[in-house]
């Protein structure tokens, strides 16, 4: 029956054809594949059919007796059939061979004893017969699966002829999915050369190409490239309709498994359109070596990231809090091993706790007297804290209070706040509360003997307090870049809230390596800021990453693209563009990449007052009250929804004008000293 029919019966029975009832199949084949050779091979000779009876039922039941013993043994029923290679069969034929080395012997005396006429020739065909079943039959089922799914070959060329491209050019050659056409190359020295019947052509031959060997995509095989020249070059490629990727890394080529699946995943760098922004090491050295670091949200992206970054220079202690048991465990484990592969001695100490409990947080930080905290912890994703604004409210601003608050008491020589642009002039709830957590820290910074709670005892502050701003992290938990991701590999539309939206971007370590040089650089009070580059579009960032990870964008333009942009509208509380700074009040800092700002607040005085009543309404869970409140108090404005999903969705809002003059614009002025 052929495997096709096989297959649907299988399944039209109600069965599934899994890796158990596989096996069972392989071994009925060959128990019949035996029974079969043992026939013919008492027939052939005899000139007639010798059907088995009493005298010779026993030998036909010894063969699988002592073959599937063996076959078991040599592992042939674990074996992938659509993957069998030469090993598979040499295994094959080494076990073939030690059953007849067992059985033929047997099978000679059998038959000699009741007679048989010609036992030797029996025995010789059985040997030749039964080998000759089993193995056709594993080329059968491989030939067969292999065929049902094959395509016509994908035509590739592969720029860089060097030691890369020919290594990948040979490992190709051995898939049924791609058929290397030949290579490119920039070097005249080896345009012309034909290696390994392959020809190498110049990128002026390119246009020509395409077209006539109708080729499909382009593998850029030159990993010591450097980076911009590698994108310099994927923009290139760019005017022909056809894909481009670039291979991983040297170690992916030598172990022979390259294949586009390995292809380099998009790396957040290569989304920036600036060069990364390297640390002041003596302000790294200065802020970490020797001392006890205590961060918040330590589960988060920004909060683990830190505690990596911090390892590297060798503190004495690093404390992590966080309210998710498993994110706890995950990177307190990783750290300890970080630790232990780089030869780090230092104490790792994962605890349970809410920032959100005063009495909780005062616990945790007077056991570990830490010299610096990084509160990290917050709530972060706009939509989700818009629909949830006392929860947001609580974690972020109170639970900001309940750290700060805990650190002044204690003596703690130094705290940071980990902000966001979303807190200037404030659209969501998320944002607000972060403005509003701001705002308490620059009351407490400012105020030499801050009061809590009608407390009259007057606590001489030590700590200096500071704020550090953030634009869109990429590759963080809430970041575009990881939902882009996903919908690029599995096919989908990139979804984009509006086509002009616009996010000042910064990679993971450049965010945490800014929290922890922040914390030596401030006198008190202060808010640090990325030198971040121009504010990036959106859509951009799409099309770059769709490009960069090998397809085409389809639109009318090219309606036989891979992916296409679909812009769904903006969600409540969401803006086109964000700001960094709510004035031009803006100075340099010991490190040439980073910026210190210091804005208008309230005396801590009042602002207690206003929390206070703040308090009231979260403990009602009265939003309207809430939502008020935070308009007096940081100019929160709501914005309807205007997503495609919203009550009031309609066409896209053409971006504001912003209120502040624009970052690049306070650099020149700064720079150049012009008012």
């Amino acid at each position: 029956m052929p495997l096709k029919k096989l297959e649907t019966l299988v399944h039209f029975l109600g069965l599934r054809p899994d890796r158990r009832a596989k096996q069972i199949i392989a071994v009925l084949f060959d128990c019949s594949a035996a029974m079969l050779a043992l026939w013919v091979a008492a027939s052939l000779p005899a000139n007639h059919v010798v059907w088995p009876d009493l005298r010779n039922i026993g030998l036909y039941a010894l063969s699988p007796l002592i073959f599937l013993p063996i076959f078991v043994r040599y592992g042939l029923y674990r074996a992938v059939f659509r993957y069998s290679g030469a090993a598979t069969i040499k295994t094959l034929l080494v076990a073939l061979g030690l059953h007849l080395l067992l059985f033929v012997p047997l099978m000679l005396l059998s038959w000699s004893y009741v007679g048989l006429t010609h036992p030797r020739t029996a025995a010789f065909i059985y040997a030749i017969l039964f080998p000759a079943l089993v193995v056709l039959s594993r080329f059968t089922v491989r030939f067969a699966l292999t065929s049902s799914n094959r395509r016509a070959p994908v035509k590739l060329m592969i720029y860089g002829a060097g030691q890369a491209g020919i290594q990948t050019a040979d490992a190709l050659e051995r898939s049924l999915v791609y058929r290397v056409v030949g290579f490119l190359d920039d070097d005249p020295r080896k345009v012309g050369q034909v290696i390994n019947n392959r020809r190498v052509y110049d990128m002026a031959d390119l246009d020509s190409l395409v077209n006539l060997q109708a080729l499909d995509e382009i593998l850029i095989a030159m990993p010591s490239l450097a980076r911009r020249k590698q994108l310099s070059l994927l923009a290139e490629l760019k005017q022909w309709p056809i894909k481009a990727r670039i291979l991983p890394s040297m170690d992916d080529l030598t172990s022979g498994l390259v294949t586009f699946s390995n292809t380099r995943k998009v790396n957040s760098i290569d989304l920036l359109s600036r060069a990364p922004i390297v640390p002041e090491h003596g302000l790294m050295k200065a802020a970490v070596e020797g001392r006890t670091l205590l961060v918040t949200g330590a589960a988060g992206t920004i909060g683990s990231e830190i505690c990596r970054q911090a390892l590297e220079f060798r503190p004495s202690r690093l404390v992590l809090v966080d309210h998710s048991e498993f994110g706890l465990y995950q990177i307190a484990a990783e750290l300890t091993e970080l630790a232990g592969s780089r030869q780090i001695d230092l104490v790792i100490k994962p605890v349970l706790g809410s920032v959100r409990h005063y009495k909780r947080m005062r616990s945790i930080i007077a056991e570990a007297r830490p010299h610096t905290i990084f509160h990290a912890a917050a709530y972060k994703h706009v939509p989700l804290v818009e629909q949830h604004p006392s929860e947001g409210l609580d974690a972020n601003a109170f639970g900001t209070l309940n750290v700060a608050r805990a650190a002044i008491e204690l003596q703690v020589p130094s705290f940071v706040l980990v902000s966001t642009d979303k807190a200037v002039y404030p659209h969501s709830i998320m944002g607000a509360s972060k403005r509003l957590a701001e705002m308490v820290v620059q009351a407490l910074a400012d105020d030499p003997a801050p009061q809590f709670d009608g407390n009259i005892e007057i606590i001489r502050k030590s700590t200096h307090l500071s704020i550090v701003r953030f634009g869109n992290v990429l590759d963080s938990s809430g970041s575009v870049i990881p939902l882009f991701r996903q919908q690029i590999a599995s096919g989908k539309a990139v979804t984009i809230t509006h086509p002009d939206v616009t996010r000042y971007f910064m990679t993971i370590a450049e965010a945490s390596q800014l929290v922890i040089q922040s914390s030596v650089m401030t006198s008190g009070g202060d808010i640090f800021v990325l030198k971040m580059g121009d504010p990036v579009r959106i859509q951009d960032l799409a099309r770059r990453m769709i490009e960069l990870s090998g397809n085409t964008i389809r639109d009318e333009k090219n309606p036989g693209g891979d992916v296409a942009i679909e812009y769904i509208g903006l969600r409540r509380g969401e803006k086109l563009h964000e700001e960094l700074f709510h004035g031009p009040d803006v100075s340099g800092t010991e490190h040439s990449h980073i910026l210190s700002t210091r804005e208008p607040f309230p005396r801590w005085a009042d602002l207690s007052i206003d929390m206070q009543t703040l308090a009231v309404h979260l403990g009602r869970d009265d939003v309207d009250a809430i939502r008020a409140e935070l308009t007096r108090l940081v100019g929160y404005r709501s914005l309807p929804d205007r997503s495609l999903a919203g009550e009031r969705a309609g066409p896209p809002e053409r971006p504001d004008s912003p209120r502040t003059p624009p970052f690049q614009a306070i650099l020149r002025q700064r720079e150049t000293g012009a008012d």
